[in-house]
C-alpha cells in the first residue's frame, strides 16, 4: 500500500510539472515577444566613436579648420524604409527639434542625403565640414559660409550674440532623421515606431 501511495504521489508531481510546462509553452506561442520596431541616428567622431568631435577637444572652431564626423542611421523597422538625413546649422536661439511634437529644427539647411534601407541595415555618411567665412563685430560672430563634403554653402548668416558671462557654446550642428510618408508623398520628421510616431535627431554644440 505504501509503495502504491508513493507511486501515486510521484505520478501526480510529474503530471503537475507537465501541466505547468505545457501551459508556459502555450502562452509563449499565443503571446510571442514584441518585435521592436525602430530606427536610430547617431553622430560619431573621426575615430568612429562618441569622442573627439573637435580637434584637441576644443569646441571653438576656427576658420577653415577641418572637422570630420560620421553619421550613422540604423533601420530596425520591419520592412524597407526611405530615409533622409538633414544637416542644419543653428544658434542658441534657433528653434530646437522636438521629439514630442515631431517638429524639426528651424536651422539653416546645409545638406541632405537620401537612402532606401532594408531591415537591420546600417547607413554611414561621412560628414566633413569647416567654416569658410565668418565675421565678429562687437562680440557678435556670424557664420557666413560653410563647406560640407567639399560643397560650399553660401549665405548661411547664422549669428550668435555676445553674453554677459563666460560665453556658452553658441552654435550647433543639428542632424535629423526624416522618413518618406506614402500618405503625404513627402519626407517628414517622424516615422512609426512600435505603433506610435517617433522622431530622432542629434545636435552638437560649438563656438565659432
Amino acid at each position: 500500500m505504501r509503495i502504491t501511495t508513493l507511486l501515486n504521489r510521484e505520478f501526480l508531481t510529474l503530471f503537475l510539472a507537465f501541466l505547468v510546462i505545457a501551459s508556459a509553452v502555450a502562452w509563449v506561442v499565443e503571446n510571442p515577444p514584441a518585435n521592436e520596431d525602430f530606427a536610430s541616428i547617431s553622430v560619431l567622431g573621426p575615430r568612429m566613436d562618441a569622442s573627439l568631435y573637435f580637434p584637441n577637444n576644443d569646441t571653438t572652431v576656427t576658420k577653415n579648420e577641418p572637422i570630420q564626423w560620421y553619421v550613422q542611421v540604423y533601420n530596425h523597422k520591419k520592412d524597407l524604409q526611405l530615409f533622409s538625413v538633414y544637416v542644419l546649422l543653428a544658434n542658441l536661439t534657433t528653434t530646437s527639434p522636438n521629439a514630442t511634437s515631431n517638429t524639426p529644427s528651424g536651422g539653416t539647411l546645409l545638406a541632405h542625403y537620401y537612402r532606401a534601407m532594408e531591415k537591420d541595415q546600417t547607413w554611414t555618411i561621412p560628414l566633413s565640414w569647416s567654416i569658410t567665412n565668418e565675421t565678429t563685430v562687437s562680440g557678435t560672430t556670424t557664420i557666413k559660409n560653410v563647406m560640407i563634403n567639399s560643397k560650399i554653402i553660401n549665405g548661411t548668416n547664422i549669428s550668435a550674440l555676445p553674453t554677459v558671462t563666460v560665453p556658452p557654446l553658441r552654435f550647433r550642428m543639428v542632424i535629423e532623421l526624416w522618413s518618406y510618408s506614402a500618405e503625404s508623398q513627402s519626407y517628414i520628421f517622424s516615422f512609426i515606431s512600435n505603433g506610435s510616431l517617433d522622431s530622432q535627431f542629434n545636435q552638437i554644440w560649438f563656438n565659432g
